[in-house]
C-alpha cells in the first residue's frame, strides 16, 4: 500500500505548477501584530480573514503599485510622509494580496472599482468600505504626496491604508528583461507611439472605439498589442492568423493569411438578452476580411467560449476555454478549427467584461480584472492522462505489493489450536 500512496503522492505533486506570489504589504492606521521573520509568508486565506476582521469599525483604503519591491520601500528619500507614520506595520511576503480584496468584494457582492484621483482626495468617511487605488508609474515620491493627501482628508476617521503590488515583483522583472531582450534582436526602437481617438459625446450602447491602436501595415516598428474597447468590455490581442487547408494529393498544405482590426470601431458587443449582460455576450471584431465573432457562454458562474465564427464558418476550439465572471481571460494562444480543416489562432488574447451599468471599459482609468491564464489549468486531453497513469501506476503498486508479501504467513496463530505434529526419525 505505501507503494500506491507514494505513486499517487507523485502524480498529485506533479500535476501542482501554481507558484505562490508573494508582494510586500506596507500596513498604517492601526497596531498589528509583525511577522516572525522577514522569511515568513502570509497565506492569503489568513490576510483575507484579518482584514475582514478590521473591516467591521474601519474604512479600508488600499494601493497598488505594480512594480513595487522590499528594496523600493527602504528608500530613505522617497517615502517622506510613510516614515512619519504610527502605527504601521510591514510585511516582507504576503501571498496574493489582490486576491484577498477581490475576495472581499465578491463576499460583499459589490464590483471591484478602480477609484480616480479625483474621487480618492474627495472621499467621505464611511467604515465597513473598501477603496482600491492603481498607481500607474513608478514614481515613490509621488506616491507617498498621494498616500499623504488622501489620510489628510480622512484626519477623523477610523482608516486603514494598505500599500502593496498586484504580484511579485520578481516575475515582473522576468518578463521586463525577456521584453528588452526581445526588442534588442529584433532591433525595434525603445519607445513607440501611439494615437488615441477621443469624441465628445459619451458613448452610447453598441458604440466602441479603438485605444492604443495604431493602424497595422506590418511594420517590425509597430506595437505589438492591439486595444479595443466598448462600454460594457475590453479586448486586446497581438494578431490573428487564419490558416486555410489546401490538400494537395497526399500532402496537405496551409495558406497563412495575417488580420488585422479594420480601423477606429473594431470592436462591438452583441447581447443575447439585451436586459442582462450574464445570459450571453459576443465580441465582435470587425477586420480587414469580415467580422469575426468570439462567443461567451454562461456556464455555472463562468464564461465558456465555445466557438469563433468567421467568413460563415464555425470555429471550435479543442480545448476547454472558460474562465470566473469575476476574472478577465487571458491566453498566450487561442487556436479553434473548423469541419473542413482550417485553423484560425489568436495570439495574447486578452477579455474583460463590464457586468456593471455603472461602470464603462472606455474610461481610461479602467482597470481590467485579474487575468485567468488558460495555460495554467489542465485542459481535457491532460486530464484524461492524468486519470489513466494514476490508474496504471495503482496497479502496479498493488501488483508488486502482492508480489511482495508471497510467502508470509500473516495470520496470528491461535491459543487452542493442537500443537503441530513433529515427526521424529527413530535413532537406530
Amino acid at each position: 500500500m505505501k507503494i500506491i500512496l507514494i505513486s499517487l503522492w507523485l502524480v498529485g505533486f506533479g500535476s501542482c505548477t501554481n507558484v505562490p506570489r508573494t508582494p510586500p504589504v506596507l500596513i498604517w492606521g492601526i497596531s498589528l501584530p509583525d511577522a516572525r521573520s522577514i522569511f515568513q509568508v502570509i497565506k492569503s486565506n489568513h490576510f483575507t480573514s484579518l482584514l475582514r476582521s478590521l473591516l467591521k469599525e474601519h474604512m479600508l483604503i488600499v494601493y497598488f503599485e505594480p512594480a513595487l519591491t522590499s528594496k523600493d520601500l527602504s528608500c530613505m528619500e522617497c517615502f517622506t510622509y510613510l516614515r512619519g507614520v504610527q502605527p504601521r506595520t510591514y510585511y516582507s511576503q504576503v501571498q496574493d494580496p489582490i486576491l484577498s480584496v477581490e475576495l472581499l468584494f465578491a463576499e460583499r457582492e459589490e464590483e471591484m472599482i478602480w477609484n480616480r484621483k479625483r474621487t480618492m482626495l474627495t472621499l467621505t468617511c464611511r467604515t465597513n468600505s473598501i477603496h482600491v487605488y492603481n498607481f500607474r508609474d513608478s514614481n515613490l515620491t509621488t506616491h507617498d504626496d498621494f498616500m499623504e493627501a488622501v489620510a489628510s482628508n480622512l484626519e477623523n476617521c477610523p482608516v486603514i491604508h494598505l500599500y502593496t503590488a498586484h504580484a511579485e515583483q520578481t516575475k515582473a522583472l522576468q518578463r521586463r528583461l525577456q521584453r528588452e531582450n526581445d526588442i534588442m534582436k529584433l532591433g525595434k526602437p525603445t519607445t513607440t507611439t501611439t494615437t488615441t481617438t477621443t469624441t465628445s459625446k459619451k458613448p452610447k450602447m453598441g458604440d466602441s472605439d479603438v485605444r492604443e491602436h495604431v493602424p497595422r501595415n506590418r511594420s517590425a516598428e509597430d506595437p505589438p498589442i492591439v486595444v479595443l474597447r466598448h462600454p460594457k468590455g475590453i479586448l486586446s490581442l497581438d494578431k490573428i492568423v487564419f490558416a486555410e487547408e489546401i490538400p494537395k494529393g497526399l500532402n496537405v498544405y496551409y495558406k497563412r493569411i495575417h488580420i488585422y482590426p479594420s480601423g477606429k470601431s473594431s470592436l462591438s458587443l452583441q447581447l443575447r438578452d439585451k436586459a442582462n449582460i450574464l445570459k450571453g455576450v459576443n465580441f465582435i471584431i470587425d477586420t480587414s476580411l469580415g467580422p469575426l465573432k468570439i462567443k461567451l457562454a454562461p456556464v455555472v458562474g463562468c464564461w465558456r467560449i465555445p466557438k469563433l465564427i468567421f467568413q460563415n464558418t464555425t470555429f471550435i476550439p479543442r480545448d476547454l476555454l472558460f474562465y470566473g465572471k469575476r476574472f478577465s481571460f487571458c491566453c498566450h494562444a487561442v487556436t479553434a478549427y473548423s469541419s473542413q480543416g482550417a485553423r484560425l489562432t489568436l495570439y495574447s488574447l486578452s477579455m474583460d467584461v463590464v457586468l456593471v451599468d455603472t461602470i464603462s471599459a472606455m474610461d481610461p482609468d479602467y482597470m481590467p480584472r485579474a487575468c485567468w491564464h488558460c495555460e495554467e489549468y489542465l485542459t481535457p486531453g491532460i486530464t484524461q492522462a492524468i486519470f489513466t497513469v494514476s490508474i496504471l501506476l495503482s496497479l502496479l503498486g498493488l501488483g508488486l505489493t502482492m508480489f511482495l508479501e508471497m510467502g508470509r504467513n500473516m495470520r496470528m496463530p491461535n491459543i487452542n489450536d493442537p500443537e503441530p505434529h513433529l515427526k521424529v526419525a527413530s535413532e537406530r
